[in-house]
């Protein structure tokens, strides 16, 4: 039961990780840099996909100790049938660990709308970085203004 209390309570503090408590806002879990590509596009430097694959797999990783440990009352117990059971099969029943998982990904694709609405936020100026400033210094330093020009 302490095995099964540890991997619940370990997925539940991952799942409000990802998804908060319903009444705050969402914690800043992940840190990303907002670059400019080569190409020209924005985008993060630590990718979306990465983060949402690493700690789904991290989440089925933490449900699945219980299949890997043998059950206290089988390792003590002398019969051969007894002592193949592990946590997981005496609680097939028990579909918590797969809600919280689902939860997690959920949450993962709740954040793509805002993701996309920052990136597109980012679309505004990309005048800015498409500008060449060589070509726009040289006909500054050719034109010669007045100061009172600015």
């Amino acid at each position: 039961a302490s095995v099964k209390q540890c991997v619940k309570k370990s997925l539940q503090a991952l799942s409000y990780l990802i998804n908060g408590d319903g009444k705050s806002n969402v914690l800043s879990t992940f840190k990303a840099s907002t670059v400019l590509s080569a190409s020209g596009e924005i985008e993060l430097d630590a990718h979306f996909d990465h983060h949402r694959t690493t700690l789904v797999a991290l989440a089925r990783g933490i449900a699945s100790v219980r299949e890997v440990l043998p059950s206290l009352t089988s390792t003590l117990s002398k019969t051969a049938k007894a002592s193949t059971v592990a946590f997981a099969s005496t609680e097939t029943r028990d579909n918590e660990c797969s809600k919280y998982i689902t939860a997690i990904e959920q949450g993962f694709w709740a954040m793509l709308p805002e993701l996309n609405s920052y990136f597109d936020l980012w679309k505004e100026y990309n005048y800015l970085w498409g500008f060449d400033v060589d070509a726009f210094m040289r006909r500054y330093t050719y034109e010669r203004p007045p100061l009172t020009r600015f």
